[in-house]
């Protein structure tokens, strides 16, 4: 039309620097005469675009797979890009590049997980801190269970105890600052995350409460167990009712929208992204009322020799150890749907991440209240 208004007008056609194909050529020429851009760097330059405009409110931000490239090539074709940033953005990330990109490398690793959000990677040190001791103390008890002389804490684990205590600490401060700064407009993240950090604390306490050293002594006035287990079991409850009652819309948000739907995905993501948070509140509940509404420490010391006398299950180590099994469950959870959404694994690597800790800690942690309630009956 400007083509025919211009030959109208003027008598001759216009230059083809001002029509429509003219700048369509034009911008074609630059984008080729750019120099060659990895499809590492161009995934990170999409990865980062997206993550600002969701943390600026945009949950219209676009997110890196198949669907949403085609999604925003069929958009351009039918000129519904508002920009010419926002064709030259479409245009350079085809999906065929990012499917055939090279291995990750380290550097896209520290690229993706040292950022801003983290600020003098506290929580990452932390979490170094907290991972390291729990895998110290889990190893010397599963040398304990191999060499049969599982029935005791060691001394010397005192140490990588109060490490683990408070690194854990400091990691889920951290996890909470982060989660209400930076997922602020994603409360359903947002929530996890604090659900997550309320998990491992509520585990490092009862780890310490269940602990033989001297630092645990505290506990012994039943009124600061009392507050402390009254704190941490409300927050857990409510966070995973929180959980439980969004399970649609986290289903949704972690499904693999790369792959074609199957048969039974709901039911198999339910079990293996909420059976894990739910399945922890019985136990949580239990313990708690047993051993800090009706009884105390001198009580529950009482009842693990009892139980050890009766059946022979050295319950004082097993209470202990399996705390830092479920703290180390938790954040093994939120560590990897965080390397999930920061595009560094699939799906598949994330739920075998969450499950490889939580299901053997869940089936220890039933074997565990089944002793201690058989033994009250």
């Amino acid at each position: 039309l400007i083509h025919d208004h211009h030959k109208q007008a003027w008598g001759f056609a216009p230059p083809a620097s001002l029509t429509a194909a003219g700048r369509r050529r034009r911008l074609t020429t630059r984008i080729a005469s750019r120099p060659t851009t990895t499809s590492e760097e161009i995934e990170d330059t999409a990865f980062y675009q997206s993550q600002n405009k969701f943390k600026n409110g945009d949950n219209s931000a676009v997110v890196l797979d198949s669907s949403s490239s085609d999604t925003t090539e069929e958009a351009s074709y039918k000129g519904e890009i508002s920009s010419t940033d926002d064709l030259l953005t479409t245009v350079a990330i085809p999906s065929e590049t990012l499917e055939s990109s090279s291995p990750i490398r380290l550097s896209l690793w520290k690229r993706r997980l040292i950022t801003r959000e983290d600020p003098f990677s506290i929580h990452k040190i932390s979490s170094i801190g907290s991972t390291l001791s729990g895998f110290f103390i889990l190893g010397v008890a599963a040398f304990q269970y191999v060499s049969g002389n599982f029935g005791y804490v060691p001394d010397f684990l005192e140490f990588p105890t109060y490490l683990f205590f408070l690194s854990s600490a400091i990691m889920c401060l951290g996890s909470v600052r982060m989660a209400f700064i930076h997922r602020r407009f994603d409360l359903t993240a947002r929530n996890g995350f604090l659900g997550t950090a309320v998990s491992v604390l509520f585990s490092v306490f009862f780890m310490l409460w269940t602990s033989p050293f001297p630092a645990a002594d505290i506990f012994n006035d039943i009124w600061i167990s009392r507050a402390c287990f009254a704190s941490f079991v409300a927050l857990n409850t409510y966070f995973i009712f929180d959980t439980v009652s969004k399970t649609p819309e986290i289903l949704e948000g972690r499904r693999d929208k790369k792959q074609n739907d199957y048969g039974g995905r709901l039911f198999v993501d339910t079990m293996l992204y909420i059976l894990p948070v739910a399945a922890a509140l019985p136990a949580v509940v239990i313990t708690a009322y047993i051993q800090s509404v009706l009884h105390d420490r001198l009580w529950y010391w009482s009842q693990c020799d009892y139980i050890l006398t009766t059946s022979g299950i050295p319950f004082n180590a097993h209470g202990f150890y399996v705390q830092i099994a479920g703290a180390m469950a938790a954040s093994a959870g939120a560590l990897f749907v965080t390397l999930r959404d920061k595009k560094l694994i699939s799906k598949t690597g994330e739920l075998v991440g969450i499950n490889i800790f939580a299901i053997p800690t869940l089936i220890w942690t039933i074997f565990v209240g089944y002793i201690f309630i058989q033994s009250m009956l």
